[in-house]
């Protein structure tokens, strides 16, 4: 229980609390507090409280701004650029490369070595998918040429056998069919008069350019 007295020195609250102790006995505990005195640490408290706690605000919003500046921001970036690498044929724009290798410097955190790596992949992507760019185009061309040589190989055949010329008493036709683009096999017939047909029929060592080379070489039998 309390009460609140006035005197010369000011106003006070007397309290008087009932403690019991180990043996049963009971003492009635008084104090009188100064009223102005507890407004004041009253007040006092609170004041430090709201301060505290606005300074834990603070500290709170800068730790949310640093974390998003820091972290958030360069990881949505880094995500943002590994996701277009794919629709550029693994090619960055310069200004891409260059927030990477400034973000790569800050090594000495997740964000940093996750930026050098993303960049060190993209550079060995981008030499990759080159190369492979170049040596398609180096096989279009080894094929575009390959393509040339057969038909010069068999424009050196020769043309339909006509049976009128043998009159109507033989008939030849060939096929010529190599094991890759050209070949070494050959042949080749003639006419002589109306009662005598020579054919020649070869097969040149080995296979591929060198055969067909040496079948080229040689030339029609019978020209």
């Amino acid at each position: 229980m309390s009460k609140t007295y006035s005197d010369d020195e000011g106003s006070y609250r007397s309290v008087f609390v009932p403690l019991v102790n180990s043996h049963g006995k009971t003492y009635l505990v008084c104090a009188d507090l100064q009223i102005p005195a507890v407004e004041r640490h009253i007040t006092r408290d609170m004041t430090e409280s709201a301060i505290l706690g606005s300074v834990m605000l603070l500290v709170t919003g800068l730790m949310v701004v640093l974390t998003w500046t820091n972290v958030s921001r360069p990881l949505r970036r880094i995500v943002k650029f590994t996701e277009s690498l794919i629709d550029r044929n693994f090619r960055a724009g310069e200004k891409d490369l260059a927030w990477l290798r400034r973000t790569s410097r800050r090594g000495h955190d997740e964000v940093g070595r996750l930026a050098g790596s993303v960049l060190t992949l993209q550079n060995a992507l981008s030499v990759y998918v080159e190369h492979i760019q170049e040596t398609a185009q180096e096989q279009g061309r080894v094929a575009a040429e390959m393509d040339a040589a057969r038909g010069m190989q068999l424009s050196l055949l020769p043309v339909a056998f006509d049976p009128a010329e043998a009159g109507g008493r033989a008939e030849v036709a060939g096929l010529l069919e190599p094991a890759g683009v050209v070949g070494g096999d050959f042949y080749d017939y003639a006419l002589i008069g109306t009662d005598r047909l020579y054919l020649a029929v070869g097969d040149v060592a080995g296979r591929g350019i060198p055969s067909a080379m040496l079948m080229t070489m040689r030339g029609r039998v019978f020209a």
